[in-house]
Formats: structure tokens, sequence, C-alpha cells
């Protein structure tokens, strides 16, 4: 008779509990209004979109943030690049001085962290 091992947190990721807080957390990013669509330095109130936009993500980045466990290592990671990523593109924003350089890790932090939490879009 062969005993199986219960599956935990660390051999599947996705059932980890920061995995669960971010699937919290991605809803509620997903909820914070866009930018207007070609938006440009100019555009009317764009300061007052960008704050409204990074303090609602803000909050939810923080949240988020008291709710990453230290296992799995990979997990934790991840979802602290993301947050560090995040972060760095708002404060952009707010400073005006936002580019591709700013934009271009958070794809790629939010595609790992989906990977390792099991989402696929």
């Amino acid at each position: 008779m062969q005993i199986r091992r219960p599956r935990t947190a660390w051999r599947r990721p996705e059932a980890s509990s920061t995995c669960q807080a971010w699937k919290t957390t991605r809803a509620a990013l997903g909820a914070i209004p866009l930018l207007p669509v070609g938006w440009d330095w100019d555009t009317p109130n764009i300061d007052v979109f960008i704050s409204n936009q990074a303090n609602a993500a803000e909050k939810a980045l923080t949240l988020f943030e008291s709710q990453i466990a230290s296992e799995p290592a990979n997990v934790a990671a991840a979802a602290r690049e993301y947050i560090e990523v995040r972060r760095n593109e708002y404060t952009a924003m707010r400073n005006r001085t936002y580019s591709a350089t700013e934009a271009a890790p958070v794809p790629i932090a939010l595609g790992k962290l989906n990977q390792l939490c099991g989402i696929t879009s």
C-alpha cells in the first residue's frame, strides 16, 4: 500500500497564501480606472489621473505586501519584485520621468507572478 502525502503549498505554489492574496489583489488592481487612452503630459488633469490611479494601486499593493508569506520563497520573491516595479512605475509617473525604462519591467514581473500562481490570463 502506498501512502500519499498531502500536497502542500510549497509543492504547489498556486495554492500558497501569497498566490491566494495575489488573486484578490490582481482583481483590485484591475478595477482601478486606466489613464485616458493616448494620454501624454499635456493631457488636461493628467497629474490628477496619475495621482488617483497611483493612490488606489498603492493601497492594494500595501495590503498585498502584508500578505506575502515567506514560503514558497520563489513566489515571495516574485511578489516583492512585482510590487517594487509597480511602485517604481508610479513614482516615475508622479515625477513626470516615466518612460519605457519604468514600463518594461512591469509586464515581465506580472507574467512571472501570474505563472507561479497558476494564472493564465
